[in-house]
């Protein structure tokens, strides 16, 4: 599945990645691969209809959006 990365850290960089599973520590590892943040404590909170959602560090400061393409259960 496709995972497409928008606006992320302060050089707001974007990108798409293809992966095999889909996880927290997975978009995580994207994330730290393009170099977009250094910060230890990535969260994100997903849309309702699990199709993607927002980044956020330190529990409340958004760094950033993903969506991933067909969404959660998209193979």
């Amino acid at each position: 599945m496709t995972v497409h990365f928008r606006n992320v850290g302060r050089d707001k960089k974007q990108w798409s990645a293809s992966v095999e599973s889909l996880s927290d520590g997975t978009l995580v590892a994207q994330i730290r691969a393009n170099k977009a943040l250094m910060s230890k404590g990535i969260d994100f909170v997903w849309n309702n209809e699990r199709t993607g959602g927002a980044i956020y560090v330190g529990m409340f400061r958004k760094v950033g959006d993903f969506w991933i393409e067909g969404g959660w259960n998209a193979r």
